[in-house]
């Protein structure tokens, strides 16, 4: 790995920190008190392994793909969020390469059992667009929704506009900063 690789992983990896404590501190005192924003690791890809097997899970993931992710997107941020021991959130995405936008590549929750499930989507659009402000960003984007209940449930958290792909590109949704 080249010095300047290792120093970009470094530096991000602090606004990163920053961006989850931000975001934690900003929730309301149950929510702060019951979650743990954290980044993908070893015991988040495990946890996330229980979700292969169960019938309510939406999509097939395989999360292991995540640190070849953010090997070649060092900026990227990775959010993963706990409630007690429990899996709920795992959350990949990256700046654009002009850092203009901040992109929300891959989401998704655990499948049931998931303790304050409604609240799950917005805790990461705040840790989101909180990294996406502390690197400059002025916009956040949420890349190819999954299906239109997905797509009209962001649209409800106010703000956003639906973008259609054009030229191969997928749909988007985006809120300015």
């Amino acid at each position: 790995m080249q010095q300047s690789h290792k120093t970009t992983l470094t530096n991000y990896n602090v606004l990163k920190t920053e961006a989850r404590n931000i975001a934690h501190n900003a929730l309301p005192d149950y929510l702060k008190r019951a979650t743990k924003l954290k980044e993908i690791d070893h015991s988040a890809l495990l946890a996330s392994k229980l979700w292969s097997n169960d019938s309510e899970r939406k999509v097939d993931f395989d999360w292991t793909f995540s640190n070849r992710y953010i090997y070649r997107h060092p900026k990227a941020f990775d959010l993963t969020i706990w409630v007690g021991n429990k899996l709920c959130i795992l959350a990949l995405g990256r700046p654009s390469y002009s850092g203009t936008f901040m992109r929300l590549d891959f989401i998704e929750k655990a499948p049931t059992n998931c303790p304050f499930s409604s609240d799950m989507v917005p805790i990461s659009i705040l840790a989101y667009e909180t990294y996406a402000k502390r690197i400059g960003a002025t916009q956040f984007r949420i890349i190819d929704p999954i299906n239109d209940k997905v797509l009209r449930s962001y649209l409800q958290h106010g703000g956003f506009t639906h973008h259609q792909g054009q030229k191969g590109n997928p749909h988007y949704l985006v809120r300015e900063l």
